[in-house]
């Protein structure tokens, strides 16, 4: 089993960015990559990040603040489309195209507030 796992970890995701570059033009789509950093340690609802949000590295995502509770991987895919988001939202306003867009902090935060997610994770984002 862990020659499986192993070869499963040395899969290429640069590969994969790769196709989606090339393929997404094709079908009318754009592709844009955003970092994903700290993404499960933050929360998804009110934009606090923290270690202490994942207690003892734990699968559940539990927010200090707001008291938000998501499981991380599910917290962290929230994140990475919320910075999609912000890096789409600077595009059409700058007409650049930027991996880290030009907004403050407030800008982002307003974005969380406007963006707030379903506690029902059953429904589709």
């Amino acid at each position: 089993m862990k020659a499986s796992k192993r070869c499963r970890s040395q899969w290429s995701f640069a590969e994969l960015q790769a196709f989606l570059s090339y393929k997404a033009p094709l079908m009318g789509c754009m592709t844009t990559r955003v970092h994903a950093h700290h993404t499960s340690q933050c929360c998804p609802k009110c934009g606090h990040c923290s270690k202490g949000n994942r207690p003892n590295a734990g699968l559940m995502m539990m927010c200090e603040v707001c008291g938000f509770q998501l499981h991380a991987d599910l917290a962290a895919a929230r994140n990475i489309n919320l910075r999609t988001l912000l890096v789409w939202q600077d595009w059409m306003g700058t007409g650049a195209l930027s991996v880290r867009p030009d907004v403050s902090y407030r800008e982002v935060k307003a974005v969380y507030t406007e963006l707030r997610w379903s506690t029902d994770t059953s429904l589709p984002l």
